[in-house]
């Protein structure tokens, strides 16, 4: 009998690189073992205490209704606008995009204007 199963994690990271002008760009890596897609929809949150909560933006996120793919073993770089949320205080922020996470910290209130 052949052994068809792969020992390699399989799994898709989501990693904040930087955050400027009030552009958070990510990096996503596909390790999963299939072609994934990802919508531009995003959810923000805000560490309070030991749990994260959910950012309301201060002005309405128009998302197009499309599917981004990226094939097994590649990175993709993908940016999130922030502006909408106006100022952010400092503290640890989560980044939520088609089940992938990613966490980040503002070690200063940042104010995209």
């Amino acid at each position: 009998m052949e052994n068809n199963i792969s020992t390699m994690p399989l799994e898709m990271t989501m990693t904040a690189v930087k955050l400027e002008d009030g552009i958070l760009t990510l990096e996503i890596d596909n390790h999963s073992g299939y072609e994934m897609t990802y919508g531009e929809d995003y959810e923000l949150q805000r560490q309070e205490g030991d749990s994260f909560v959910k950012v309301e933006p201060e002005s309405d996120i128009v998302w197009h209704d499309i599917a981004c793919s990226i094939p097994d073993l590649t990175k993709a770089t993908v940016t999130c606008d922030l502006k909408p949320y106006g100022k952010l205080q400092a503290g640890v922020y989560k980044l939520i995009k088609s089940d992938m996470e990613a966490v980040f910290e503002l070690t200063a209130d940042y104010d995209p204007d």
